[in-house]
């Protein structure tokens, strides 16, 4: 039986199939599908997929957030546009939604339905840090836990479990009445549940009990109470995803930037910025240069775990007169562009820094650049990617590609600058990226 996807792809005219494919070439890696069957298993692998969502802009992904929100397996197009406070027409949302097609994320389902890709819904924790539904999560607790549930919202309380679920799921998706209920709380709970429902949806705390659905703090007593919280694991509690739509009130909307921010600028005259990078070139060349004569002098000594740790730096950026974090840049660039290996337990020059050296200062520059372009590092930022202290010099983590990648990013957003236009601060990109590569 042909899968949903497999059915939309055979109503594809050839032209618009060969767009997807060339957006997802993975999936026409040998053994080649020979079925559009197959060929939709292919796009729905979570590596595929994995890979294509990892090349989206952030208003394609601020979509499948919101679709996977909304629940599945196929979600009505108007209810998304509402979602999002625009209208099913609307130019933008059809745009990206033409985006999500041509990768064979999101396709249309039916007249007004549309489908998503099934990795993709695992894709965030808490799509737009809301909980799962009522019904999932009380579909975990016992009818009586459920009646006295019921009981506080002044509910009749079904007879059977199912009865009580679909009761409970009716009064919490209407966002009047939930909101007419915190407004009646303690001022307490009120800070707490309005607090989880736009940072949550899951709070933790030594006081919830889970077998027994309640708590001994009375802020969290009350909450659980009447469904706002529902126990979650041990010493956990979430919000259902009907009761933090309802306290965000009528007017809230998913977040949708379908066009990328305009950085502040001011002029940049060209002249300047010849001067500036010429300027940026000397001490570039200057430094490796001397990094490297170091390590001939004295080869600089890796650490047991690999790499060159903190002390090697401080001696090497000593030794060439400059700070810890230009030694660890000149070191890293010099071993991108294979002027230094690791020999044994140490650095040393290659071969090829004899020519290197021996070349014109304008062309020993040009390798440089190529490795810097490549550079899986950041040595300048003086810290790990979570915040803690630099990992050792010459080391790779799990985020080099993505370094890449962003450095790559960074470079693209500054090309498209309009000419003669700088960005006014060292961040001022940081948005423009941010939009580009999510």
């Amino acid at each position: 039986m042909a899968s949903k996807l497999g059915t939309w792809l055979g109503t594809l005219p050839p032209d618009q199939l060969a767009e997807i494919l060339t957006r997802r070439p993975d999936a026409l890696a040998a053994p080649v599908p020979e079925t559009l069957a197959e060929l939709a298993d292919r796009l729905q692998s979570r590596p595929s997929v994995a890979a294509a969502f990892h090349g989206l802009p952030q208003p394609a992904v601020q979509l499948i957030e919101a679709i996977q929100a909304a629940g599945g397996p196929a979600v009505d197009r108007a209810e998304l546009a509402a979602g999002f406070g625009r209208t099913t027409d609307d130019p933008d949302l059809d745009a990206t939604l033409r985006v999500l097609a041509l990768r064979a994320l999101v396709w249309p389902d039916g007249r007004a339905g549309l489908r998503m890709a099934e990795p993709l819904w695992s894709a965030f924790a808490y799509p737009l840090h809301l909980g799962p539904p009522a019904e999932s999560l009380f579909a975990a607790r016992t009818a009586d836990e459920l009646r006295r549930v019921a009981s506080a919202l002044g509910a009749a309380g079904g007879r059977t479990k199912q009865q009580l679920i679909d009761e409970l799921v009716a009064l919490l998706g209407d966002g009047e009445r939930v909101r007419a209920a915190v407004a009646a709380a303690p001022a307490g709970v009120r800070e707490l549940v309005r607090k989880v429902a736009w940072g949550g949806p899951v709070i933790r705390s030594h006081e919830i009990i889970y077998g027994y659905g309640h708590s001994a703090n009375p802020l969290f007593d009350w909450a659980l109470s009447r469904g706002l919280l529902v126990a979650d694991g041990w010493q956990a509690a979430v919000m259902p995803g009907e009761v933090g739509r309802a306290l965000r009130g009528p007017d809230w909307h998913a977040p949708f930037t379908p066009q990328p921010p305009v950085p502040v600028t001011a002029p940049a005259e060209a002249e300047a910025v010849d001067r500036e990078a010429a300027a940026a070139a000397g001490p570039a060349v200057a430094g490796v240069t001397a990094v490297l004569e170091s390590c001939a002098a004295t080869p600089i000594m890796l650490l047991k775990a690999g790499g060159v740790g903190a002390r090697e730096l401080r001696r090497l950026a000593k030794a060439v007169g400059g700070d810890e974090s230009l030694a660890r840049l000149w070191l890293e660039l010099a071993h991108a562009a294979r002027l230094a290996a690791l020999t044994g337990e140490t650095v040393l020059p290659t071969e090829a820094y004899d020519d290197w050296h021996a070349s014109e200062p304008a062309e020993r520059l040009v390798p440089l650049l190529l490795a810097w372009w490549r550079l899986p590092a950041a040595p300048l930022s003086g810290r790990g990617p979570g915040g803690e202290p630099p990992a050792a010099a010459l080391t790779r983590s799990g985020y080099a590609e993505l370094i890449v990648e962003l450095r790559h990013e960074l470079l693209r957003a500054a090309a498209d600058l309009p000419p003669g236009r700088g960005v006014v601060t060292e961040d001022g990109l940081l948005p423009v990226v941010t939009w580009r590569a999510p």
